[in-house]
C-alpha cells in the first residue's frame, strides 16, 4: 500500500438519492414473507426518521502497487 486517505463526501447528495430510491421500491417488498416485511418496515421507519439533512458517506481511497 502506497497511500490511503479519506475523502470528505458529506456535501454530496448521494444520501438523499439513495433514500429516495429505497422509498421508490418499497412496494416491491409486499411479495416477501411476513417476517422479512416486518424487518424491512423497521429499516424503512428508521431510514425515514431524520432531521432532513442526509449526508453522503465519505469515500475511502487506497493506492497500492
Amino acid at each position: 500500500m502506497v497511500k490511503q486517505l479519506t475523502v470528505d463526501a458529506t456535501f454530496l447528495q448521494d444520501g438523499q438519492w439513495e433514500k429516495d430510491y429505497a422509498n421508490s421500491i418499497r412496494t416491491e417488498f409486499i411479495k416477501v414473507p411476513n417476517m422479512i416485511q416486518t424487518l424491512i418496515t423497521g429499516y424503512y421507519e428508521l431510514m425515514n426518521t431524520s432531521n432532513g439533512k442526509e449526508n453522503s458517506l465519505n469515500s475511502f481511497v487506497v493506492c497500492a502497487k
